[in-house]
């Protein structure tokens, strides 16, 4: 049977970007946790799956149910510590799929104070801090309702979290600085994210920075450096392509279809249109609306009344 550090291998291929790898590993994992009848190996291994649909793609529904089928065990076995994770991923998926109300119902129940030990919060599931993970999410949720007061407060508690681990790091820059450009701050986020990005690379953490390309990408058209943010959001589509992640290809493609409205209508309309494809195929809500307004901007470019 596999043992907890066995699993662990599944995070070295998460991180990676190895995600047919991180499949495998699981499925092997869960037949042999159902074989052994271990009840908390079988709930954290389902919610390592639903963590894994969330990020390279697939049904959100059978995410959800994943880490439902986790919560259901860990409530049956008053296991506080296995409960925390299963709500992160539940909460993660409210915030992927833009249930933001239900993202911050699920997660604030995983605020340290909300909790009977803090201290026995383990870290399973994920690559980085559990604790960490939940607070950005958190702060992701509230920043897309616009409280972006609350946001920042809950980010700058997850940073000051990480210590030296740069996948955390790295994890927390992103929503931070994500919060930035949703509260039209580009200016601030800018050479936070040119960190960012060194950060990534030197720390050769192949997942996490398709991500910062597209964020910095984007502010950069919105500061006016439109070439080099249409060529930083090329490289995140491309990169995020190879590694498989949609959600990423779909917000840098909308990015770039916005940066290029004013010069490129065409090309804008097709790329708002094929990520369309691919966030309704993911249940990705709040980036389908995003992508919406881009597709309508670049439409009422092309045939203005």
């Amino acid at each position: 049977a596999h043992t907890a550090p066995e699993l662990g291998e599944w995070a070295a291929y998460f991180a990676a970007g190895d995600h047919k790898s991180v499949r495998e590993h699981l499925e092997h994992a869960a037949t042999d946790a159902e074989a052994a009848g271990d009840q908390v190996m079988m709930a954290e291994i389902a919610m390592q799956q639903g963590h894994d649909l969330i990020q390279y793609g697939g049904s959100m529904t059978e995410a959800i149910r994943f880490s439902e089928r986790a919560l259901d065990i860990a409530t049956r076995l008053d296991d506080e510590a296995l409960a925390y994770g299963a709500r992160f991923s539940i909460g993660q998926a409210y915030w992927i799929t833009g249930h933001f109300a239900e993202g911050i119902r699920v997660l604030t129940a995983n605020l340290p104070e909300n909790l009977q030990d803090p201290e026995r919060v383990r870290d399973f599931g994920t690559t980085g801090s559990l604790m960490m993970d939940s607070l950005s999410i958190l702060g992701a949720c509230y920043a897309y309702r616009g409280d972006f007061g609350q946001s920042t407060a809950l980010l700058t508690r997850a940073l000051g979290l990480v210590t030296s681990a740069a996948f955390d790091f790295s994890v927390v820059q992103y929503h931070l600085n994500r919060a930035h450009l949703q509260r039209g701050d580009a200016a601030i986020a800018l050479p936070l994210l040119v960190k960012a990005v060194r950060h990534a690379t030197e720390a050769g953490l192949k997942f996490t920075l398709p991500w910062h390309l597209g964020l910095i990408g984007y502010a950069r058209g919105l500061l006016g450096d439109i070439d080099q943010g249409a060529e930083d959001l090329a490289r995140a589509i491309t990169e995020s392509e190879q590694l498989g992640l949609p959600q990423v290809k779909g917000f840098a493609s909308g990015f770039l279809a916005e940066l290029l409205v004013g010069r490129e209508q065409q090309q804008a309309f097709e790329l708002a249109d094929k990520a369309l494809t691919i966030a309704r195929a993911n249940g990705y809500r709040a980036q389908e609306a995003e992508l919406l307004r881009v597709k309508g901007a670049a439409l009422g470019a092309i045939n203005p009344v």
